[in-house]
């Protein structure tokens, strides 16, 4: 593997072409992964990020909206390689892209049913939620088009690794809230994946009260 990483730069640029070839992408991303999991043992963390999750990031705001989930694919795993590199990814106050906008609710998603408390320096409670995201973002991706971020947003609020977690009370009124915006969507899959998050939601609350 040492041998492969003296030539890190080449092998990467020939990966990333394959990324976006339909025939291969998928072993591509693999690979991708598989070399930046591995050279994240032998440089420092902001060489690394030059090398692998910055390009990507970059790539994945230019390429066709077809080939965006391989992109959020490989951020996602760089953010479970390292979770403080989300401060890197999206800076406080930057509202980004809605690309971006997958991959920072998927990386939120996983730090919340992660066993290992994710944290992230100090933060103002009245500003961040659980110091992973400001609390005016969320309230943004409730109100999106976007199905998909729609319904990130509220599992990211609902689900997480233990089953007892109280919500506070800003969660409280951010669920009311929500389902003012979402609770009669028209689209049958989308209404059936947020009654089921509220169901889960509920269940979580009741076991709090045991």
């Amino acid at each position: 593997m040492f041998i492969l990483l003296q030539n890190i730069q080449y092998l990467r640029e020939q990966i990333t072409q394959l990324l976006e070839d339909p025939v291969c992408h998928e072993h591509a991303c693999t690979a991708y992964e598989l070399l930046m999991r591995e050279h994240y043992k032998e440089i420092p963390l902001e060489h690394w990020l030059s090398i692998w999750v910055r390009p990507a990031l970059v790539q994945m705001k230019r390429v066709p909206i077809d080939k965006t989930p391989v992109y959020q694919r490989i951020l996602c795993r760089a953010f479970q390689i390292n979770q403080a590199i989300l401060r890197d990814l999206f800076p406080n106050k930057y509202m980004g892209s809605h690309r971006e906008w997958g991959v920072l609710l998927k990386c939120l998603c996983y730090a919340r049913n992660s066993k290992n408390t994710l944290k992230i320096g100090t933060y103002d409670s009245n500003v961040y939620w659980w110091g992973l995201i400001e609390k005016t973002k969320l309230k943004m991706f409730a109100v999106q088009r976007d199905d998909v971020v729609r319904v990130s947003a509220l599992r990211v609020i609902v689900e997480c690794q233990r089953t007892t977690e109280y919500f506070t009370e800003w969660e409280f009124n951010y669920l009311i809230e929500y389902y003012v915006f979402n609770g009669s969507n028209q689209v049958p899959h989308v209404r059936k994946e947020i009654t089921s998050l509220y169901k889960k939601g509920i269940t979580r609350f009741l076991q709090v009260l045991k």
